[in-house]
């Protein structure tokens, strides 16, 4: 089996942002429950995926996984706040 065919999809990264979100909140009850996968796009050899934590204002975390690994690199608040521009439109961050 080759290596490039041992890296993690963009599904299997989206997974382990979840469960990390999902042990994190477990740990922390101040932690809001709603999560929104907003986009997971291949950069080099890791994933970049982009979520949504919170419900009534936007706030969007990055996280950056290794493709190879599955762990998770480094993640970041990216914006607190979502341009009313995009939400109207409806993009997709990332």
């Amino acid at each position: 089996m080759s290596k490039e065919s041992k890296r993690l999809g963009a599904e299997e990264a989206t997974k382990i942002v979840m469960r990390f979100l999902d042990e994190l909140a477990m740990t922390n009850p101040r932690l809001d429950a709603y999560v929104m996968i907003r986009s997971a796009a291949r950069r080099g050899g890791a994933w970049v995926v982009h979520v949504d934590t919170g419900a009534a204002v936007p706030s969007v975390m990055e996280f950056i996984v290794d493709a190879s690994t599955g762990r998770i690199r480094r993640y970041s608040a990216v914006s607190r706040n979502v341009s009313r521009r995009a939400r109207r439109l409806g993009m997709s961050l990332g």
